[in-house]
């Protein structure tokens, strides 16, 4: 029986060697069937249910090993290994300590212990252990470098840099010790050091993926963000779902503008883990430098439940509404801002850019000005406050900060707001009048900046307010021959020839900008109102049409068609176009004028009678309606009335032929012959070939029974009439 059992633990320890577990199990079982009480037969089969990872069989088998000999050091030591394999780390410690009580020169029940312990964050009891194992043998790098990692882990940096140098200099090989030494100079922040281990690690181990990780961590920090994004990447491809590597990733992108790859980076960590508040914070900040601001705003907003009246996220969501022109919400989301933080100046600065926005510059001045006392080294505040000032119509105020603003920055002439604080003090100098000094501001931007055309244009208008037109000419030439010009720029030109009284290049000009833009509703009405001082009725009439087309109910334009239609004697539609404008606006004087005007060339005098009573309540000066008014009552013989409205009008606008003669008229049908002999001069005076003044007055001075001056007169009379013929 004896023989038996020996022959079979002799075959299964053969199977055993040759890692044939399950025969070697076959044998051991039958070996323990003829022997049931000798513990090396479970001992055994436990060990080679331990290689199948059978853990409870092999549990089973030591267990009732042990009851058989339970002073077997060795069983306690598979059975802490099988603990440490199934994560049981007390067991596992329990079954090591009890080996060593057994045998305490079991330097293996050591370093498993020390493992266990360490796992257990038991770090300074696994040190003692890993300490013991090495002191024993110091060849033992196992343990010299779990000893490192406890130490590391303690945050021991001088002990855990101390044992991996150990390390190796025994291995130079040892790619795990170049990593852990690696992530010691990365605590300590030495960027350098660090990168050289990580770099010989990967050398030595191409499979060993983590330091790829800490180097992009490194590279992060350094900007260095190509490099950072190339190392996630390849950490990434052995752990496609690393959370921390997806986000920093996300970030490395943002850093580089490279807002479409950040967005998808941010999108995966979301889908991994949709509680992460900070991918949505990042990706809402990459949504909105794409200018897709809706999913901006939703991912701000996801941000904001996970950490509510968070101020930086409400200040963007606050952007966000600025930039869909959804100012009312904007506005509300900055005033929540400032009862959360009275003194979050982000707030104010964009709660006056969304007041600034609406044109609502006193709230922005507001706003600017709190800014700017919280924190004068913050001058786009200053230059914030000084445009509102300007926009306000506070010009010498607005003057004085962009001069406070200039200043500060006259010693960095290319920066872009110092040349726009230049540019609008001009503005400001322009609007007050000062020219010479307008004229230096955008001269000097002009000068600074070349390609500045609306400084040129601006040099042109003052040069053209100070008559020097050919000065104004040569600017806008240069412009329109040697740079890109603006509409703006053919239309300051056209001001110019028009004032030089040049229509036909003005009207190319206004062309000019028609071809550019088919709608600008100035070009085209100015253009019109060239072509009929051209007496070309029928292009402005064309351009006028294409304004009403945009604008149907503008009544300066429908006005200055009428104006042209009457210039071509197409009454009937002048008629209905100054009723249109009547009906549109009432208060519309000189249009009650104009109709009365018609009505009088139509005899129709009552309604005229009414149009010019209409002008003349709205406006007494209309003095061109009250004359229209006495010619009016003259026709229909009211010549008191028509008596009364002459002599009403002040003598600069009465002063001129047809005034005298009509006057003249009137006095002489009032018998008042003398006065009307007198007038009937003025008006001769005035026109020497007056025919019809000669005639009446030949005829007043025949009522005086002056027959020598009549004949006179009535020769005159009939020499002009002939001279006409």
């Amino acid at each position: 029986m004896i023989d038996e059992y020996k022959s079979k633990i002799s075959s299964a320890l053969e199977f055993y060697r040759q890692a044939e577990y399950e025969s070697a199990i076959g044998h051991l079982s039958r070996a323990i069937d003829f022997n049931p009480y000798n513990f090396e037969g479970y001992m055994h089969r436990g060990n080679c249910y331990y290689h199948l990872k059978n853990y409870d069989k092999a549990i089973f088998d030591y267990n009732r090993s042990l009851e058989l000999n339970s002073n077997n050091s060795i069983i306690h030591r598979f059975l802490g290994i099988i603990y440490y394999e199934q994560k049981l780390y007390n067991k596992a410690i329990g079954s090591f300590s009890r080996c060593l009580e057994l045998n305490s020169d079991d330097l293996d029940a050591y370093f498993n212990r020390g493992l266990a312990k360490s796992i257990n964050k038991d770090y300074n009891e696994a040190i003692k252990d890993f300490t013991y194992c090495y002191k024993s043998n110091n060849n033992d790098l196992k343990a010299l470098s779990n000893r490192g990692l406890c130490y590391l882990w303690l945050k021991d940096y001088e002990n855990a840099l101390n044992d991996f140098n150990q390390a190796i200099e025994k291995d130079g090989k040892s790619y795990l010790s170049f990593f852990n030494r690696g992530i010691i100079y990365y605590d300590l922040k030495k960027d350098s050091q660090a990168l050289d281990d990580f770099s010989r690690c990967l050398e030595l181990n191409q499979d060993n993926y983590r330091p790829y990780y800490y180097i992009a961590k490194i590279k992060i920090t350094q900007e260095e963000f190509e490099d950072a994004i190339f190392n996630f990447t390849k950490f990434l491809e052995k752990y496609p779902n690393d959370i921390d590597s997806l986000f920093l990733t996300g970030l490395a992108y943002a850093y580089l503008g490279k807002f479409y790859d950040a967005i998808l980076s941010f999108s995966r960590v979301i889908e991994l883990e949709p509680d992460y508040s900070e991918a949505f914070f990042n990706r809402g900040l990459a949504y909105f430098n794409t200018g897709n601001f809706e999913n901006s705003l939703n991912d701000l907003k996801r941000h904001l439940d996970f950490i509510p009246d968070d101020i930086e996220t409400l200040n963007h969501i606050g952007l966000c509404y600025l930039e869909l022109k959804n100012y009312a919400e904007a506005l509300t989301v900055y005033d929540l801002v400032t009862k959360i933080n009275p003194d979050e100046i982000n707030a104010y600065i964009n709660r006056g850019n969304t007041y600034y926005e609406l044109r609502d510059f006193n709230n922005a001045l507001n706003d600017f000005e709190w800014v700017y006392n919280k924190n004068p080294k913050l001058d786009f505040a200053l230059y914030k406050t000084a445009i509102c000032h300007y926009f306000l119509k506070n010009y010498d105020r607005s003057i004085d900060l962009f001069t406070k603003f200039i200043e500060l920055h006259n010693k960095n002439e290319n920066y872009i707001m110092y040349q726009n604080a230049l540019f609008n003090r001009g503005l400001a100098y322009k609007f007050l009048k000062q020219y010479d000094l307008a004229l230096n501001d955008f001269s000097l931007v002009y000068k600074l900046n070349p390609n500045d055309i609306e400084s040129g244009v601006n040099i042109a208008f003052i040069r053209k307010e100070l008559d020097d037109f050919d000065l104004a000419l040569d600017i806008l030439n240069d412009i329109v021959e040697n740079k890109e010009p603006s509409p703006h720029v053919y239309f300051e030109r056209s001001l110019i020839y028009r004032k030089l009284l040049k229509f036909d290049k003005a009207i190319e000009d206004l062309s000019k900008i028609l071809e550019i833009s088919p709608d600008n509703i100035t070009a085209l009405d100015t253009r019109a109102f060239l072509y009929e001082k051209n007496k070309q009725h029928d292009l402005a009439i064309n351009d006028l049409n294409k304004c009403l087309q945009l604008e149907p109910d503008n009544v300066a334009i429908i006005y200055a068609l009428a104006i042209n239609y009457e210039s071509i004697c197409d009454s009937a539609l002048a008629l209905d176009l100054y009723s249109k404008c009547i009906k549109l606006n009432p208060d519309y004087e000189d249009v009650f004028s104009r109709r009365g005007s018609i009505y009088l060339d139509l005899n129709e005098y009552n309604r005229a009678l009414n149009d010019y009573n209409t002008a003349i309540e709205k406006n007494a000066s209309n003095y061109e309606a009250v004359y229209n008014r006495g010619l009016t009552h003259y026709y229909l013989k009211n010549y008191d009335l028509a008596l009364s409205d002459y002599l009403s009008l002040p003598s600069d606008f009465a002063n001129f032929s047809d005034y005298f003669y009509n006057l003249g008229i009137c006095y002489y049908m009032k018998n008042d012959y003398k006065l009307a002999v007198d007038i009937f001069t003025k008006a001769i005076n005035m026109d020497e070939n007056y025919s019809l003044a000669y005639k009446f007055r030949a005829e007043a001075y025949a009522k005086l029974n002056k027959k020598k001056e009549a004949k006179l007169d009535f020769a005159r009379f009939k020499a002009l009439e002939k001279n006409k013929s």
